[in-house]
């Protein structure tokens, strides 16, 4: 004689109805909550604000020449903090506005205060440190401009209207190891 199954058992049944909407209510609460999770980490780093724009890292085979770029009165100190993966270097490029007459800027990140530079058509890489220290993810860059609009590329571009002035910009990046 063999045991009845018990999926056959309608006690059976009733007890596995009750344990899978438990599993179930699991299932969504955990999921809520990575979701959750999820949204206030991007929330921490400014991704949902308006006007956030990325910030990429200077490869290591690139910092010599990013250095040229920097102000000459930490350019020393900035490099070899970035050669030694101890400090992170930033770059942004900046153009003028299409069909604009163009004009100058300097880019504000932290307490660093960039040369000036000469706005032309063709884009120019320009190094900066991190506006905050790299493992927090996030800050504010600015530009100080006298230009007829000014193109600061980021992900996405800043397009910065006419301005005798300054602007600001949050900014986000990835603070994962860049000197793999």
């Amino acid at each position: 004689m063999t045991e009845p199954s018990a999926a056959a058992d309608p006690k059976q049944q009733r007890l596995d109805k009750p344990q899978r909407g438990r599993r179930m209510a699991a299932a969504i609460a955990l999921g809520g909550g990575l979701l959750t999770a999820g949204a206030l980490t991007l929330v921490a780093h400014g991704a949902s604000t308006a006007g956030v724009s990325g910030l990429s890292t200077v490869a290591m085979a690139d910092i010599e020449a990013a250095a040229d770029t920097l102000s000459p009165a930490v350019s020393s100190q900035l490099t070899a903090e970035a050669k030694g993966c101890n400090a992170p270097l930033a770059y942004v490029s900046i153009a003028k506005t299409p069909g604009s007459a163009g004009g100058s800027i300097r880019i504000i990140s932290g307490s660093y205060v960039s040369p000036s530079f000469q706005l032309t058509d063709a884009p120019q890489r320009v190094a900066i440190p991190f506006p905050a220290p790299y493992p927090l993810g996030h800050g504010t860059i600015g530009i100080e401009a006298n230009s007829n609009g000014a193109i600061v590329s980021l992900r996405p571009a800043w397009s910065v209207a006419p301005i005798n002035g300054s602007a600001i910009r949050n900014v986000i990046w990835n603070t994962g190891n860049p000197c793999q």
